[in-house]
């Protein structure tokens, strides 16, 4: 990576940074009981955070303005994490928020002795950090994915992973990416461990039917697959990238017949069996030996399950009312271009190598539109490159107008609903 792309992307970074927290500073305070009694009953925490900025030199009109902008962070998931950055949990529901995010926020703050302003301000720069480093991971996960790939120069590949990165600067997740919430952290260790998984496999073809894959460095290997297991802990729709080992053991035991290798891939994609075990183990043991009843008496007791579907009614087509037609209607630009990167990489560019990250997109979009609140693939699909991948791309493959049209609406599109969701997120108005 030159040193000219680290200064775009950073330049880019700093102004999507500044221009939201100018928007989230303007928007007109929001209305939201849970937000209230948080803020409320933390009041002399806010004083101390300002007057501690004032002890370092920093303006009290300034601290009093960043305080402004972190009580507007405090709605949506947020108010949940902001909580569990300081107190412990309380209620069965709270299980829903994956434990190793906020517990490392929390862990920071103990031992620097921070209260809950102060706390709630590292969570957001470490989130911040996240976000900023997961453009970087990007761009070289996609140097590495493409490297081999007969459709790319090596100019156009540079171009490529610069856009990639760029893009990913201006997600949709937008705010959620710049709030303390979970969705940065998520993200980077997500590239990170799909960097190390590519680095680790070698491809004797990048042709989608004849191509072999076997595994080059078993080490690094087993590590994306703890990497995975940890980004399960912080966000619960990293579970779907267990997908990806179980693809390697298709390709390992049934096509190359290779003990060795789908041994591996066991190892590998056990790491998220265990976190699965462990996350719906421990609240089992909490709550079920008191005769919790209800969800713990079911077959399989999962206290996410039941939260989920008891606390936030998520199931089956539940979500499918009259009433969140808008709510789809939000999420509706990211499930389009999903549909189109998919045929793209599948039909016209198949690169072999992503298919198992086409097959994760593919589950994340079915459960997106069927299963959950669909309004959130805006902002959870920021785990996956696929989309930024296939904006980028085009213009620099060989594509017809109509796509290059495609890129210049979607990049509007970046920048118009990043700003625009801000201003909603702040005044606590959907989409969440």
């Amino acid at each position: 990576m030159s040193l000219k792309v680290v200064r775009r992307i950073t330049a880019l970074f700093f102004l999507v940074k500044i221009v939201q927290l100018t928007i989230v500073y303007c928007t007109p305070r929001q209305f939201d009981t849970s937000s209230h009694i948080i803020l409320s009953s933390n009041i002399d925490s806010k004083f101390a955070f300002i007057h501690t900025a004032s002890s370092y030199g920093i303006p009290k009109v300034l601290a009093l303005t960043f305080t402004d902008i972190l009580d507007k962070f405090v709605v949506w998931d947020n108010v949940y994490f902001s909580d569990l950055f300081v107190n412990d949990i309380k209620f069965e529901h709270q299980y829903v928020f994956c434990p190793l995010w906020w517990r490392f926020v929390k862990y920071i703050g103990d031992h620097t002795k921070g209260d809950f302003y102060t706390v709630l301000f590292i969570g957001t720069i470490i989130a911040n950090l996240c976000h900023y480093l997961s453009c970087i991971v990007l761009y070289f996960f996609t140097l590495e994915t493409f490297a081999r790939s007969k459709f790319f120069n090596h100019t156009n590949l540079v171009k490529l992973s610069e856009r990639t990165s760029l893009l990913y600067v201006l997600s949709p997740a937008g705010i959620f990416l710049t709030t303390s919430c979970s969705e940065s952290p998520c993200a980077l260790l997500t590239f990170i461990g799909l960097y190390i998984r590519e680095i680790s496999l070698d491809y004797n073809s990048f042709d989608l039917i004849n191509s072999k894959v076997s595994v080059r460095n078993p080490i690094t290997y087993i590590i994306s697959g703890i990497i995975f297991a940890i980004s399960y802990g912080i966000r619960a729709n990293s579970v779907l990238l267990g997908v990806l080992y179980l693809y390697d053991l298709y390709k390992f035991f049934i096509v190359n017949q290779n003990m060795k290798d789908s041994i591996l891939s066991l190892i590998a994609g056990s790491n998220m069996f265990i976190a699965i075990v462990i996350s719906t183990w421990f609240p089992y043991m909490v709550f079920c030996p008191n005769g919790r009843g209800e969800w713990c008496d079911s077959y399989f007791p999962s206290l996410f399950s039941y939260a989920q579907s008891h606390y936030w009614n998520n199931g089956f087509m539940k979500y499918w009312t009259p009433n969140n037609i808008p709510n789809f209607i939000f999420a509706l630009p990211t499930i389009i271009l999903t549909v189109f990167a998919l045929q793209f990489y599948i039909v016209r560019y198949p690169f072999k190598n992503i298919l198992p990250i086409l097959f994760v997109n593919i589950l994340l979009l079915i459960g997106g539109i069927f299963w959950w609140h669909t309004q959130i693939l805006t902002r959870i699909s920021s785990f996956l490159p696929l989309i930024y991948w296939y904006i980028a791309s085009l213009g620099l493959l060989n594509v017809g107008q109509d796509e290059i049209k495609v890129y210049h609406w979607s990049v509007r599109y970046f920048i118009i609903w990043s700003l625009l969701q801000t201003g909603l997120f702040a005044a606590f108005l959907p989409p969440a």
